[in-house]
C-alpha cells in the first residue's frame, strides 16, 4: 500500500487555493493538511502539522514565497517545496533552485502534471522539467570561479561518482542500493560525502555540480 502524501498549499487567491486543494483531496493518495494564504500562515501551521510537500506560490502578501522557502529549508530541510508560478524565465527558475526549491510547475500547467510532480517528489529529491534541465545546462556552461573537481582538494571516489550519476538519473536511495548491491545506509553515506566534498546542500546542487564537473551529461 502506497504512503499518503501530506500536502500544504500556500496561495493567496482563495478560489485557486481551494480548487487545487479539492482536486488533490479527490486523489486517494493525497491529503491536503494545510491551506494558507501567505508564507506566515503556512509556517505557523507547519509547527503543529506534519507534511511532506509544500505547494508554494511566490506572489503573496505578509510573507511571500521567496521569503518562505528560505525559512522552510532552514527549519524543515526534509520537506520538499514545489513552486507554483506564472513566471517561467530561466533566470527566475535558477534563483528558485538556488534557494532550495525541489521543483517548479507553471500555473498554466495541467492537474495531471501537478499530480505527477507530487508523486515524483514523494520518491525523489527533485522534479526535473525541460525548463529546469535547460537552466542547469546553461549554468554548467557559465564561467566558473573555480574548478569543481578540485574544490577543497578532494576528488570523488569511483563509487561516489557511480552514486552521483545514479542520483542525477533520479533513482531513489533504495534503487541505488539495489543497483550497486549496497545497503541504503552505505548509499546515504556516499551521498553525504559527495555533498561535503562539493560544498553543496541539496540534490539540485548535486545535479548542477555533476554537470559542471563533467561527471554527468544531460541530452535534451
Amino acid at each position: 500500500m502506497e504512503k499518503t502524501v501530506r500536502i500544504a498549499i500556500a496561495e493567496d487567491h482563495e478560489i485557486l487555493r481551494e480548487s487545487i486543494s479539492d482536486l488533490l483531496n479527490s486523489e486517494s493518495l493525497f491529503d491536503v493538511r494545510i491551506r494558507a494564504s501567505n508564507g506566515k500562515e503556512l509556517l505557523d501551521a507547519m509547527r503543529s502539522t506534519p507534511i511532506d510537500i509544500v505547494l508554494l506560490d511566490l506572489d503573496m502578501p505578509v510573507m511571500n514565497g521567496h521569503e518562505a522557502i528560505v525559512k522552510i529549508k532552514r527549519y524543515y530541510p526534509k520537506i520538499k517545496v514545489l513552486i507554483l508560478s506564472m513566471h517561467d524565465s530561466r533566470l527566475f527558475v535558477a534563483k528558485l533552485l538556488s534557494k532550495g526549491a525541489n521543483g517548479y510547475i507553471p500555473k498554466g500547467g495541467s492537474f495531471i502534471e501537478l499530480c505527477e510532480a507530487i508523486r515524483h517528489l514523494q520518491e525523489h529529491d527533485y522534479f526535473i522539467t525541460e525548463l529546469v534541465t535547460e537552466v542547469l545546462i546553461e549554468q554548467s556552461k557559465s564561467k566558473l570561479p573555480y574548478d569543481f573537481r578540485n574544490l577543497k582538494g578532494e576528488q570523488l571516489s569511483c563509487r561516489e561518482v557511480e552514486v552521483l550519476r545514479l542520483i542525477c538519473g533520479q533513482l531513489t536511495g533504495v534503487e541505488i542500493a539495489e543497483k550497486l548491491s549496497l545497503s541504503k545506509r552505505t548509499v546515504e553515506s556516499h551521498r553525504n560525502n559527495i555533498l561535503s566534498k562539493a560544498g553543496i546542500k541539496n540534490s539540485i546542487g548535486l545535479v548542477e555540480y555533476a554537470i559542471k564537473a563533467g561527471y554527468y551529461e544531460i541530452e535534451l
